[in-house]
């Protein structure tokens, strides 16, 4: 079976906190443990570790283009309040949204 499914899935509605891995599986014709290994095969990382990276790098675009607040940007992308995005934000891009905003608005 292929993650194709899945993987267009995720990218059309990565925002989304509904995100859940055995659906994806689902998808995808496999068994959750399968699911798993074949991703981390082919993409090198967990599935919910690529959703948050895709999450945190779309966001990215929204801190350099707009002048929406950090919470409302965070909660556009799925997290549930700000301190949990800035933690992911600050362990994926080595800053936080207020320094990648300042640096590269």
């Amino acid at each position: 079976m292929d993650i194709s499914p899945a993987l267009d899935y995720i990218g059309a509605n990565f925002h989304r906190t509904d995100i859940a891995i055995p659906r994806l599986a689902e998808m995808s014709g496999l068994s959750v443990r399968q699911f798993e290994r074949k991703f981390k095969q082919h993409l090198k990382v967990p599935p919910q570790q690529f959703i948050v990276k895709m999450r945190i790098y779309a966001s990215c675009d929204d801190l350099r283009r707009t002048r929406k607040s950090i919470a409302d940007i965070a909660t556009d992308f799925g997290f549930y309040d700000q301190a949990a995005f800035s933690r992911q934000f600050r362990k994926t891009m080595g800053m936080t949204p207020m320094q990648y905003r300042k640096e590269y608005r």
